[in-house]
């Protein structure tokens, strides 16, 4: 016994493994609403810049991570509508990025912070855990962020298809893929 209680010390100091948890893939998604009846139309950015420091608890790495998003990279898997949405809604705001930092999670809720026009919000989001796939999403209103001229752009550009009616609610979800790496 006596020389079993030594290995199994130096195989826990010398052996022993940090594991940190790291973002392997992420993206940000929205549905925006037209017509009286509230369709939906999805879409996504495609240029965001991520800061996320590997941290050895989940929930430390996802409080803290920002991103910075190109609001031109906006794809709806329709070029035409895409070119719109940039020209009579984010540039008609003069709205270049948007930023997003999370400073609270809990099992169930992210505390997220979006900076959109000059203007910063707290959006609470619902937050859902698959196993290493982490989803948050949220509503926001664009009149909080001060977007009611831009909306009202890009209503006038689009009148015929939206009936007269874009909402001016915006449902925006983060999907974060994680992976842990040990040394």
């Amino acid at each position: 016994m006596r020389f079993f209680l030594p290995l199994i010390l130096a195989a826990a100091l010398f052996g022993a493994q940090t594991c940190r948890w790291r973002v392997k893939d992420f993206s940000v998604g929205w549905e925006a609403y037209k017509t009286p009846l509230k369709i939906g139309v999805k879409g996504s950015f495609d240029a965001i810049r991520l800061s996320a420091k590997p941290q050895e608890k989940m929930d430390a790495l996802l409080r803290g991570a920002r991103m910075l998003i190109d609001t031109e990279s906006v794809s709806t898997k329709n070029r035409a509508r895409d070119a719109k949405i940039v020209k009579y809604f984010f540039q008609a705001q003069g709205v270049d990025t948007i930023e997003a930092q999370i400073l609270s999670v809990t099992d169930k809720l992210a505390d997220v912070e979006i900076t959109m026009h000059d203007t910063t919000r707290r959006v609470p989001m619902r937050l859902k855990r698959d196993g290493e796939l982490i989803t948050a999403q949220g509503v926001i209103d664009l009149a909080d962020f001060g977007m009611l001229p831009a909306l009202r752009s890009l209503t006038d550009a689009c009148r015929k298809p939206h009936e007269g009616k874009t909402w001016q609610d915006v449902t925006l979800t983060f999907e974060m893929e994680l992976e842990q790496k040990c040394r």
